[in-house]
This record gives structure tokens, sequence and C-alpha cells, in this order.
């Protein structure tokens, strides 16, 4: 079975926001930091193997988690099966819980008022 209409464009969105969030974990390291030093280009994964800052770890943590989640959402939504004896509710339920993933990026500009939880 198919996923209702713009549900594909939220699953990309939420994930495209799930990937900056984790991108921009290294933002928030202390400035104490080994990895504060180190110019943009260049070999970083050795630095911050070593990295003690707890707040990107947790960002990026917090990302995978919640990608994890979407990716469960997804499955749900795709793998309809009629014959299923909860078949209208897990997909159902997996399409609210998208929407809850996306609310906290409701304010970006790739936003959509129709994804809101309803």
């Amino acid at each position: 079975m198919r996923a209702k209409p713009g549900t594909d464009e939220l699953i990309a969105f939420v994930g495209a926001r799930l990937a900056e969030t984790a991108a921009q974990a290294e933002l928030f390291h202390e400035l104490a930091c080994p990895a504060v030093a180190l110019p943009e280009p260049g070999p970083r994964a050795a630095v911050l193997e070593g990295c003690a800052c707890p707040v990107p770890r947790e960002i990026r943590d917090r990302a995978l988690a919640l990608r994890s989640e979407l990716d469960d959402c997804e499955h749900w939504i795709r793998c309809q099966d009629p014959r299923d004896p909860k078949w209208p509710l897990d997909p159902v339920f997996a399409e609210q819980a998208l929407r809850v993933l996306a609310l906290p990026f409701e304010l970006h500009h790739q936003g959509q008022d129709a994804w809101l939880p309803g």
C-alpha cells in the first residue's frame, strides 16, 4: 500500500533536519576543547574521537535516536498490510508520530502547516 500524499515529503524533511542537527553539533564544543583550535578544512576525526565535550555528543546521540524513530515510522507507513489485525492503527499512529518528530522544525522555511499533528 502507498503512503498518503505529502508523507514522502514529510519523511524527507524530517530526515534532512535531523542530519542538519547532527552536523551542527560540532558548533557546541567547549572553548578548551582541541577541536575548537583546529582550522575547518583538515582531518578532525582523530581530535574528535578524544573530545570530552558532552554537548556535541548529546546532540548527535539525540539526532541518531530520532533518526531511528523516523526509520521506524517510515517502515510502519510503507509496510501496510490490510490483512494485519492492527492494520489501520499502525500506519495512523506512525504518521502521527512522524508529525510529532517534525514539530521542533515547524518554523523552518520548508515546513508546512499540513504537517502539524492533528
